[in-house]
């Protein structure tokens, strides 16, 4: 049987004489990174994993008061929609529209909305941004902070503008590579 050498070593990378299997993608800090740098994977399993969160709070909710099922959502739900969501600025519609409908499930869940009403008057009640405006938001709260901190206190930036000294570590003694 003939096989073709580029087809079965399409997906193998050779390193120091053995052949590694390539993965299509890698996690790095909880985010899953895929070939195309798109983070669909990774959109889809925060998904899932909110979806599996809402399915167990919605067997409950009938027990639940507004404001402990609105704790819930915030505890288990809210942090996975936002977690490294600046990665996520500049992404096409249709992979942001699934963690929004995530989150419009989660609102659903909390004001017991029926899904043929509107969802834009529940987010405004629950004060509730959108995800793509969250995104946004996010990214200038940091830039913000970051400014603030930098002319709060300039001898934390070098010229090239990278935090070193007391806020590369939080250790009484300075490592020597910092001190100048």
């Amino acid at each position: 049987m003939m096989y073709c050498i580029f087809c079965i070593y399409q997906s193998f990378i050779h390193v120091a004489g053995d052949y590694i299997e390539a993965s299509s993608s890698a996690r790095n800090i909880g985010v899953i990174f895929d070939t195309h740098i798109n983070l669909e994977k990774h959109v889809m399993n925060t998904c899932k994993m909110a979806f599996y969160h809402l399915r167990n709070k919605a067997r409950i909710r009938n027990c639940l008061s507004q404001d402990d099922a609105e704790t819930l959502v915030h505890t288990f739900i809210s942090p996975k929609l936002d977690f490294c969501s600046a990665l996520l600025y500049g992404l096409h519609k249709s992979v942001i529209s699934r963690l929004q409908y995530a989150q419009n499930c989660a609102a659903r869940l909390v004001t017991r909305t029926r899904s043929s009403e509107h969802i834009t008057p529940v987010l405004r009640r629950l004060h509730w941004l959108p995800v793509r405006q969250q995104i946004t938001y996010k990214i200038l709260l940091l830039t913000y902070k970051a400014l603030r901190m930098a002319w709060r206190q300039p001898s934390a930036l070098n010229s090239d503008g990278v935090f070193f000294k007391k806020f590369a570590c939080n250790t009484e003694v300075e490592p020597k590579f910092l001190q100048r």
